[in-house]
């Protein structure tokens, strides 16, 4: 091996310092080449990954993006059963409001009713009183006349 290294030597040496100075460079350019695709390599690894990450984290973007619409969805869903419900409830009230209000009603007019036959009772009360007590002044008067005649 030592003898073709210097049987190159003495070959090359016969063109000139251009020879070695042009292999030096070839040698130096396949080393950088080298070093650069293994570089670009990497790289490109690394940008793959980056774009497997970041598909990935917007995967997970999207799916929590959904899984927020579909509770939102459903406590929409909840508030509107709610709302049903309540103004069920209410219309339900309403209705034995509007029951209670006319019962109301009939018994006010019932002691309305009540309230004039006492008030006509009073009244005939008051003039038969009336008419009792002037039957009375005159049988007073008709007791005190035949009272004074007899003493």
């Amino acid at each position: 091996m030592d003898e073709a290294a210097v049987e190159f030597v003495r070959t090359a040496g016969g063109y000139g310092p251009e020879w070695f100075l042009g292999l030096m460079f070839v040698g130096v350019a396949a080393i950088f080449g080298w070093r650069l695709l293994a570089h670009l390599d990497k790289r490109s690894e690394r940008q793959a990954e980056l774009e497997k990450e970041k598909a990935k984290a917007e995967l997970e973007i999207e799916q929590q993006r959904e899984q927020r619409k579909a509770e939102e969805a459903k406590a929409h869903a909840e508030h509107e059963r709610e709302m049903a419900e309540i103004k069920g409830q209410m219309v339900e009230a309403m209705h034995e409001s509007n029951a209670l209000m006319g019962a109301l009603k009939t018994l006010m007019e019932q002691v309305v009713v009540s309230n004039e036959a006492l008030h006509n009772d009073l009244k005939l009360s008051q003039s038969g009183s009336h008419q009792l007590q002037q039957d009375m002044k005159e049988v007073k008067q008709q007791v005190n006349f035949l009272y004074a005649k007899e003493i």
